[in-house]
C-alpha cells in the first residue's frame, strides 16, 4: 500500500475568486488574508457591521482555528480551505437547528463537483472520507429577538502537503483525488451551492435535516457518543435523525436522545 502523494501549498488566486463569484447575489463578497487568528472571529467581530451580511472571511493560515467544543483546527498553509460566512439574511430560530446540516449538504456537494471526490457524513457536522475527517463545520449565532446572524465556518483537507502535523489524523481530498485540487474553484464552488440552496435553508429546514440524514444512512448502525474528554457517554444503536437534528439511539439502559457530542461507528 503506497502513501498518498503530498502537494506543494498554491495561493487562492484572488482576482479569480471575484470574478467566480460576482454574479452571486447573497454570497458574492469575500474578504482575503494571507493569515489570520480565526476566519470564525474575523466574523463574528464583524457580524452587526452596517454590510456584514453575506460577506465570507478567506485565508491561507489560522494562528488559532477552532471547531466545535473549543477544539483547535489545524490546517498548514495554502493546503485547506478556510472560508467562514456570515450568512446573508437573519436567521429565524426554528431553522437554526438546520444550519450545520444544511452547510455540510452544500459542502459535500461542492466536494463531488470540483473533485469527484464521494464525502460521507458524520453526526452532526463533519465530513469524512476513508472514514477519516477530512472537513469540520462550526456555526455560531448570536440573537436578538426572534431570530439570529449566522457565521458559519468551514474547515476543508484539500491538498495534502509533505508536512503534517502529527497530531493531524485525517484525511485530505487529494488522497481520493489524485491530483492537485484546485482550491480558489472549489471555493467559488462552494460559495454558489450556498446561494443555490439558501432558500431551501430559511423556507423548508425540516427537509433539510431529512435530506442530510437519508443521505448519512445512519438508521441501524451501532455507534458511540463521547464527551469532550473522549469519555463515553452513550453507546447504542441509531435509530434516526429528529426534525431538530438530535441523534435518537437505542441503547442498553434506554432509548436516548443526543444532542452533543463526538459520534463515531464501532
Amino acid at each position: 500500500m503506497t502513501a498518498d502523494a503530498s502537494f506543494p501549498p498554491v495561493l487562492l488566486d484572488e482576482v479569480a475568486i471575484a470574478a467566480g463569484v460576482a454574479a452571486l447575489p447573497r454570497f458574492g463578497r469575500v474578504r482575503y488574508s494571507v493569515t489570520v487568528d480565526s476566519t470564525n472571529a474575523r466574523a463574528l467581530e464583524s457580524l452587526y457591521a452596517y454590510d456584514a451580511l453575506g460577506i465570507s472571511f478567506v485565508t491561507e493560515s489560522q494562528e488559532a482555528g477552532r471547531g466545535r467544543g473549543g477544539r483547535s483546527w489545524t490546517s498548514p498553509p495554502a493546503a485547506g480551505l478556510l472560508c467562514s460566512t456570515i450568512l446573508p439574511a437573519e436567521i429565524p430560530h426554528a431553522c437554526l437547528p438546520a444550519v450545520g446540516f444544511w452547510a455540510a449538504l452544500a459542502i459535500r456537494g461542492a466536494i463531488e463537483r470540483e473533485t469527484r471526490v464521494a464525502a460521507g457524513f458524520k453526526w452532526p457536522n463533519d465530513l469524512l472520507l476513508r472514514g477519516r475527517k477530512c472537513a469540520g463545520i462550526l456555526c455560531e449565532a448570536r440573537s436578538i429577538g426572534a431570530s439570529s446572524r449566522v457565521v458559519v465556518g468551514a474547515g476543508i483537507n484539500v491538498n495534502r502537503p509533505k508536512k503534517v502535523p502529527p497530531e493531524l489524523d485525517a484525511a485530505w481530498l487529494t488522497d481520493g483525488a489524485g491530483v492537485l485540487i484546485d482550491r480558489t474553484a472549489l471555493l467559488v464552488t462552494l460559495l454558489t451551492q450556498y446561494e443555490q440552496s439558501f432558500d431551501e435553508l430559511l423556507r423548508y429546514p425540516t427537509r433539510v435535516i431529512e435530506r442530510w440524514a437519508a443521505d448519512a444512512a445512519l438508521d441501524g448502525q451501532t455507534v458511540a457518543v463521547k464527551a469532550l474528554d473522549g469519555s463515553v457517554v452513550h453507546e447504542g444503536s441509531v435509530l434516526g435523525v429528529g426534525s431538530d437534528g438530535a441523534l435518537f439511539l437505542r441503547t442498553s439502559g434506554g432509548d436516548v436522545r443526543v444532542t452533543l457530542g463526538d459520534v463515531s461507528a464501532i
